[in-house]
């Protein structure tokens, strides 16, 4: 997989873990340019063989994501064409391990990734804001489970829920009455037909 294929994964660990949404067929789970890192994040951990990778990817996405073999084998070659991993054949099988490179890449891409997030104020990237929306929905069902057996933790997240609702039913709200303005201004505006 190329750069323009792949992204950044979420879960409750940190760097290609840390954020990204859900996954699965015709959605895009990674942010644009971190399964490679995803999968030398794995490899950190100790040689793995790609199938092993495919099941820990999925594992980590809590089983939002499930990587095919035609993504996770083209972006191993890629990575091994950069030098960052290498490849071994053990009991008839490719094992994969990163490289002094791979590892100083990961580290790099790490402290890009723990820069403090634009102001709340400012629009951020489409992207983000999509991984960021997976995410949510992501921790929505986990603490829906959660809510279900603890008593204490349904009241506290019905009050997120609450909360959220009326913050996003304002900004729809908001956004119809724009639209009907802008409607009812271009009528006006044809009515009264061009200005010379």
């Amino acid at each position: 997989m190329h750069d323009s294929d792949s992204g950044k994964p979420c879960a409750s660990g940190g760097g290609a873990f840390r954020s990204g949404g859900r996954g699965g067929p015709g959605r895009r789970y990674f942010g644009r340019g971190s399964v490679k890192f995803a999968l030398l994040e794995l490899l950190s951990g100790g040689p793995m063989h790609g199938y092993q990778m495919m099941k820990a990817l999925e594992e980590r996405s809590d089983g939002h994501y499930t990587p095919s073999a035609g993504s996770i084998y083209p972006t191993l070659a890629m990575l091994e064409d950069r030098g960052w991993i290498v490849s071994e054949e053990a009991d008839g099988k490719k094992i994969y391990r990163p490289t002094a490179e791979g590892e100083a890449a990961l580290h790099d891409w790490r402290q890009r990734d723990d820069r403090p997030r634009e102001d709340a104020d400012s629009a951020p990237p489409r992207e983000r804001r999509l991984a960021d929306g997976f995410e949510l929905i992501r921790l929505m069902t986990k603490a829906e489970k959660r809510a279900a057996v603890h008593p204490d933790s349904a009241a506290r997240y019905q009050r997120f829920l609450d909360g959220a609702i009326r913050e996003l039913r304002a900004m729809l709200a908001e956004a119809r009455a724009e639209g009907r303005r802008d409607a009812e201004d271009g009528g006006r505006d044809a009515r009264s037909g061009p200005v010379l």
